[in-house]
């Protein structure tokens, strides 16, 4: 099997699999176990800040991105409809955001609550302009990713957070998909709140973070115990928490060789693709995209077509998504795809590819050769590229 959807998760290293933690003991327990346990976790912190630009005591470790992605926006909005007593309140989220930032909108507890949506481009980029404009009295937050996990288009967060500092609203990025592909640093751009999540960078399932700048008061999701300084109760999952930061050490240490390697495998992608397929779009063509991911556009006359196709590729050995993994099974049209002005035909039958650091070149050059073959059954004989 040729694993070509990276973005949905990636294989954890071999430093994490091969390794047994044994600091198991509750890290809030004050005894010799406990303190072993409550040791692991901040050298954690510690490497995950480093990672990201960050001082340590702002990382607070999650059980996962949509659990950080929540925290941030419902934290905000619970803070100052609760606390700050400001009862008109305002958010902003881009069209193509994680679900998990646009489905808080869902929340019968925000309902009176005025979330505005930022549109973005034809190649997925939010409307700088448009944004802008949209932030007025009384806007407070404003939540768009760094780069988008079904197209890769990467988003101008460096002006967006520049706009917001201008403006003095809170800026939450999501990082997830970004994390590991494109380089950044908290301590280069304006933001106040980040998420970042380890099983996107070959680390463990069960562990995340929101990063909240010193100074930003957010309100908790979990109540109970005294763990991540009052904002995440719970027994920590020290083990998933230690694989996290051992997998930003190993990104950081390697990043300039792993982001070398996407663009390898993505332009040997690429160049076969234009040879053997030259009628497939490649969606984002005109904005920056992630080194490792790719959204292409097939020629389907319908969603028959598009369902053969992909049953076709699993059963060849070829692993890739359409769209996010999240919603893959869901019928209803990419939501990203649609806010960038595609049919809900092509929205519903795009397909993403994202490599990892453990593919090769030659498994690049073969995924084109099953695309194309996989392609041609759907569509039945007498039609190819």
């Amino acid at each position: 099997m040729i694993y070509f959807d990276n973005n949905s998760t990636t294989e954890p290293f071999g430093e994490i699999t091969g390794n047994k933690f044994v600091n198991f003991a509750n890290a809030s327990s004050y005894h010799r176990a406990g303190l072993r346990a409550r040791l692991a976790v901040e050298n954690a912190r510690e490497k995950v800040a480093a990672f990201i630009g960050a001082r340590p005591a702002e990382i607070v470790f999650t059980s996962c991105g949509s659990e950080a992605n929540n925290m941030a926006v419902a934290g905000v909005i619970n803070h100052y409809k609760y606390s700050a007593g400001a009862y008109k309140l305002t958010v902003i989220l881009s069209a193509v955001e994680h679900h998990s930032i646009l489905n808080i909108t869902h929340n019968p507890a925000f309902r009176d609550v005025e979330f505005r949506i930022a549109p973005v481009d034809s190649n997925g980029v939010v409307d700088l302009a448009a944004l802008d404009e949209m932030i007025t009295p009384p806007v407070s937050l404003v939540s768009v990713m760094m780069a988008n996990n079904e197209t890769g288009a990467v988003m101008p967060f460096e002006k967006i957070g520049e706009i917001c500092a201008r403006k003095s609203v809170l800026f939450h990025c999501d990082a997830v998909c970004a994390s590991g592909k494109i380089s950044y640093s908290l301590s280069r751009f304006a933001c106040d709140l980040l998420t970042v999540s380890a099983h996107k960078m070959y680390g463990p399932k069960g562990a995340a973070c929101l990063y909240i700048r010193r100074g930003v008061t957010v309100a908790p999701l979990i109540y109970g115990g005294h763990q991540e300084n009052d904002m995440r109760a719970g027994t920590e999952n020290i083990a998933a928490i230690e694989g996290f930061g051992v997998c930003c050490d190993i990104v950081r240490r390697d990043f300039d060789k792993i982001a070398a390697h996407y663009k390898e495998l993505k332009s040997a992608f690429t160049d076969e693709l234009k040879k053997c397929m030259p009628r497939v779009k490649i969606n984002c063509a005109g904005a920056e995209t992630l080194p490792n991911t790719l959204s292409l556009l097939f020629e389907f006359a319908d969603e028959h077509q598009s369902n053969a196709f992909m049953f076709n590729l699993d059963m060849m050995g070829l692993a890739v998504s359409r769209g996010a993994a999240c919603a893959s099974s869901a019928v209803a049209p990419s939501h990203v795809l649609l806010a960038m002005g595609l049919n809900k035909t092509d929205a519903a039958s795009a397909v993403r590819v994202s490599f990892g650091i453990n593919n090769t070149i030659a498994e690049a050059v073969r995924a084109v050769e099953i695309m194309r073959a996989a392609y041609e059954t759907a569509v039945s004989a007498g039609r190819s590229f």
